[in-house]
């Protein structure tokens, strides 16, 4: 089985280029991918890996120079030899994992571990949440897939019963800002329930079945969705130093999205291309048009593709 980045469809998820390179849509899209990063981190660390090994030999890892270096640290060889360990194929931005099952998979007494865990990339570290779109795998052989996935249940059933409410607003002031100046539609509270429906009504349907070996289930909700379900967990541990270098990196991009609002800088608004409209569907849920939406959900079902 492949799973399908969002990178090998062509300009998504990229640095701006042009007019509107270092503009509030810019600063939008890097606070939005440090925080998915760091929601979907804190929601699967409340889970636990019950060490299947799943991950390590089916996702497609995707790799950047500082992650090879920092393997290579780890590992005490050089950059060249991870990349010969893992057979990777280098692209613009980065390169992937053609290797499999992961070389750095060790089992003992039919248990899965890591010979380069304290440095695996951010990939496995997310996992089985995608690190390029707000995504979940919920594949039937990943026990940690499976564990939330009920959780999402009972979170979703709680909220539709009115057991739960939602303590905070998904979106946050300087968001919403960029949204009404894009003059963008995106999902509010009433919506996000519809997305917790709509998960129940499609595992209702579902009803426990197993796909075939090889297939996947994937659940993409708004990255306000995963707030949400973010703030219904028991409080989240403290993190390692990845976690704590990704809300850095968050609140980074959230001082400077502030001051270009507050400053009322970022460019002429122009009329969004076709990248930066997928870029905000596979983060926010958010579209311009009937159009927009319509190809946003054409887009996700590409992101996925799995071979028998």
């Amino acid at each position: 089985m492949q799973v399908r980045s969002l990178r090998r469809i062509p300009g998504i998820l990229e640095p701006s280029r042009g007019a509107r390179r270092g503009g509030v849509l810019d600063a939008l899209l890097a606070y939005a991918r440090a925080d998915w990063r760091w929601t979907a981190a804190r929601i699967a660390g409340r889970f636990e890996c019950r060490r299947c090994g799943w991950c390590c030999r089916e996702l497609e890892v995707w790799l950047e120079d500082d992650e090879v270096r920092r393997l290579a640290r780890y590992l005490q060889t050089t950059p060249s030899e991870v990349k010969r360990l893992l057979n990777v194929w280098e692209v613009a931005g980065g390169m992937y994992v053609t290797r499999a099952p992961c070389p750095f998979l060790e089992t003992r007494d039919g248990q899965a571990f890591c010979a380069a865990y304290p440095a695996r990339p951010e990939t496995c570290r997310l996992a089985p949440f995608r690190c390029d779109a707000a995504i979940l795998n919920l594949n039937d052989s990943c026990a940690l897939a499976q564990a939330i996935r009920l959780k999402l249940i009972e979170f979703c059933m709680d909220w539709l019963r009115g057991d739960w409410t939602p303590p905070k607003t998904p979106y946050r002031w300087f968001e919403e800002a960029v949204f009404n100046r894009l003059g963008l539609n995106y999902p509010g509270p009433r919506e996000l329930l519809n997305v917790a429906e709509g998960f129940i009504f499609g595992e209702a349907k579902a009803a426990g079945a197993r796909l075939p070996d090889g297939k996947m289930f994937i659940f993409f909700a708004p990255l306000g969705f995963w707030r949400l379900f973010d703030s219904y967990l028991p409080q989240a541990p403290a993190g390692d130093e990845w976690l704590r270098r990704v809300k850095a990196e968050r609140r980074r991009a959230e001082k400077r999205l502030k001051i270009m609002l507050r400053r009322g800088r970022g460019g002429k608004v122009t009329p969004l291309n076709p990248r930066e409209k997928a870029d905000l569907f596979a983060l926010y849920g958010a579209w311009g048009s009937l159009e927009d939406l319509a190809a946003g959900f054409q887009m996700i079902q590409l992101i996925v593709k799995t071979t028998p």
